[in-house]
């Protein structure tokens, strides 16, 4: 009789934990469809073509650093920074008052940065990364490993910009510069999280970034939060 009790006790908590992965994945897969929906929103609403002699350096750029498939750039108004989206048929959005706003040297070292992504098919690993999320969003661990796999790309376009570009100073000025013209809000959200944009520039200039101690309660606070979540 107990060995049955336990049978049944087991099922029921397997069933329970199928569904809640269904669910949670279930979450997870729809902030990936939005996402999609967004990068094709992004690609067709308020953007214009660039101004024909940034389309010439575009293109010039492109060449240099290896990318051969035809690329498009485009002055959108829903972008803060530069990004790229799509795969198959990639665009770089640059924000429409950049063109104007930065300095033509900076804004260079930015669409290098851009086309590095391209060239390294980043938007395509991305999509493969977030799947894996989706499925293993459990895992505290999956979180760890892809938030340094992110990291580790930024800084890997960041190197191949600056090889391209050949100057390290301008390419750290150019990302001080277009971080200023985020929201203030964004800004303070980047700042929570590590900042990340902190360590690319010191990195950059060959400087290291303290590390910063927290106490001992937080760290407890921090592995019984993971131990509970695993």
């Amino acid at each position: 009789v107990l060995a049955t009790l336990s049978n049944v006790g087991s099922e029921q908590f397997l069933s329970w934990v199928v569904i809640v992965w269904r669910a949670g994945a279930a979450l997870f897969w729809a902030r990936l469809a939005g996402g999609c929906m967004m990068t094709v929103r992004m690609q067709s609403r308020q953007v214009r073509r660039a101004p024909p002699e940034w389309q010439e350096k575009f293109q010039t750029l492109a060449a240099r650093i290896g990318v051969s498939s035809p690329v498009r750039l485009l002055a959108s108004a829903l972008v803060d920074t530069p990004a790229v989206a799509g795969w198959l048929r990639p665009v770089v959005l640059v924000s429409v008052g950049a063109f104007g706003g930065l300095p033509a040297q900076h804004l260079e070292a930015l669409l290098l940065h851009e086309l590095a992504h391209i060239r390294r098919h980043d938007y395509l690993i991305n999509i493969l990364q977030s799947v894996a999320e989706s499925l293993l969003f459990y895992h505290p661990a999956v979180w760890w490993v892809s938030g340094h796999i992110r990291a580790e790309r930024e800084m890997c376009c960041d190197d191949l910009a600056v090889s391209i570009g050949g100057d390290a100073l301008t390419y750290a000025r150019a990302l001080a510069q277009v971080e200023a013209y985020r929201p203030a809000r964004l800004r303070a959200a980047l700042a929570a999280n590590g900042g990340s944009l902190a360590n690319r520039i010191a990195r950059l200039l060959g400087q290291s970034r303290p590390v910063i101690r927290t106490g001992p309660g937080a760290e407890i606070a921090v592995v019984t939060g993971l131990l509970a979540v695993a």
